[in-house]
């Protein structure tokens, strides 16, 4: 899932104090059936996503207190943590999709792609306005995306540093 659209899924999220992941799928593409096992079409596992954060690593960089990261799809692995006021979900993504806006959000005046610095080979924040933000990165032949959600408790300044430390983090084990 593209930035955008992580945007999207983590403010609903938030907003029904629940969180939830997989995808509908398409002619091509089979369910998501969220079991996490398997690679799909994608060149990590659930599980393998999950494996790239700690819950230590997120209270540092977020301040939440976290339980075990939710495995969640196969042809989009990603992994899910929440606490009561916050998540935070990463995925893995095709390489080809860092630094775009997702083809349905194209248009929309509320998303800004900004370039970060030295964070895997390439890395952008899909800022939705002032209220969020995820990071798409790519290293090597795996890229991700890190979305995190905390509300109106948090700014933007305070979101895009968390997602980059967190990113940082999980570069260290791909």
């Amino acid at each position: 899932m593209r930035a955008a659209g992580r945007l999207t899924g983590i403010a609903v999220a938030l907003v029904l104090a629940g969180c939830s992941g997989g995808s509908a799928g398409s002619a091509t593409t089979p369910p998501d059936t969220g079991a996490g096992t398997g690679t799909g079409t994608a060149g990590m596992t659930a599980e393998q996503v999950c494996a790239l954060l700690t819950t230590a690593e997120i209270q540092a960089a977020t301040g939440l207190t976290v339980g075990a990261g939710v495995p969640e799809g196969v042809n989009v692995p990603s992994c899910t943590w929440t606490a009561d006021s916050g998540a935070l979900s990463i995925s893995w993504e095709e390489t080809s999709s860092v630094g775009q806006i997702a083809p349905g959000e194209q248009g929309n005046d509320s998303l800004k792609l900004v370039p970060v610095s030295g964070v895997g080979d390439k890395a952008y924040f899909t800022e939705l306005g002032t209220i969020g933000a995820a990071l798409d990165f790519a290293k090597g032949s795996n890229a991700l995306n890190v979305s995190f959600g905390m509300g109106a408790s948090a700014s933007l300044a305070q979101i895009e540093a968390a997602e980059k430390a967190l990113a940082l983090d999980a570069l260290a084990r791909m």
